[in-house]
């Protein structure tokens, strides 16, 4: 039952982060970041659709591992699950 209600706050905070994207200053990017991110922890089909995402764009993938030492420990802990196999 809690998996529900953090889906649910994250939903919410995505369709709030979109209202506030447009604002001239964008605190819509961060809402839309932490809601991006507690979906993907608590949803196993996103963790592994943002996991193939990276695998295909090592852009994206150079992004979020600079990223990762930034955030707190849950977070970067989520980040590493997704992380793509290195061969």
């Amino acid at each position: 039952m809690g998996l529900w209600i953090i889906r649910l706050i994250a939903v919410a905070l995505l369709l709030v982060g979109l209202v506030l994207w447009v604002l001239p200053i964008p605190f819509g990017i961060f809402v839309v970041a932490i809601a991006g991110l507690l979906l993907v922890a608590t949803t196993p089909a996103l963790q592994r659709l943002l996991a193939r995402l990276r695998a295909r764009s090592p852009r994206l993938d150079r992004g979020l591992q600079r990223l990762a030492p930034r955030l707190p420990q849950p977070w970067r802990r989520i980040l590493r699950s997704t992380e793509p196999p290195v061969f």
